[in-house]
């Protein structure tokens, strides 16, 4: 298996097989991630396919420590933008009641101040998941950031967000 760092210079080179290598290494858990948020094989198919594009193109400017993380966000943006389009047409329940349930203890943020605030809200909450145990941590992420299904951890995600709820208001966040 390829390392990321020899992947990143093959796309500073220009050298398309950083794509091939990339879609071996990180296609399955890319096309995951989108069809957890837009439930739909082929809409999936399309975001993942459009993240090879986005990393072609932005690779120059960028060197990503962690390429499967910087592939990993760009599916997700797309995945919620195109989810965001599809909902402007149809209401899609399984990533809305995702992002209800964290309606309550994060709050959107849409200026430049704001946009300061929210950089640090993502350091406060870095800062929370660091502090939870390793199950817990892993199953919130899973949740929101991957967009799984709760499943049987309903009533444990509600107490995780509580957690984070009232750790946010400790810290001074409004809610």
């Amino acid at each position: 298996m390829w390392e990321d760092c020899a992947i990143v210079e093959l796309y500073w080179n220009r050298d398309q097989t950083a794509i091939l290598r990339s879609q071996e290494k990180y296609g399955p858990q890319c096309h995951t991630l989108a069809h957890n948020i837009l439930h739909s094989r082929e809409d999936a198919e399309e975001c993942v396919n459009d993240t090879w594009l986005k990393a072609w193109t932005t690779m120059p400017q960028n060197r990503p420590d962690h390429l499967g993380a910087y592939l990993g966000r760009i599916v997700r943006n797309l995945a919620l933008d195109r989810w965001r389009r599809g909902r402007a047409q149809k209401r899609g329940a399984g990533l809305d009641a995702m992002l209800a349930e964290l309606d309550e203890c994060i709050p959107a943020k849409e200026t430049t101040e704001e946009q300061v605030e929210a950089r640090e809200l993502t350091r406060l909450l870095e800062r929370w998941l660091d502090s939870l145990p390793q199950e817990d941590r892993v199953l919130f992420v899973r949740r929101y950031w991957y967009g799984e299904p709760a499943g049987k951890h309903v009533k444990r995600l509600w107490r995780l967000r509580q957690k984070l709820k009232a750790y946010l208001e400790l810290e001074g966040v409004p809610l």
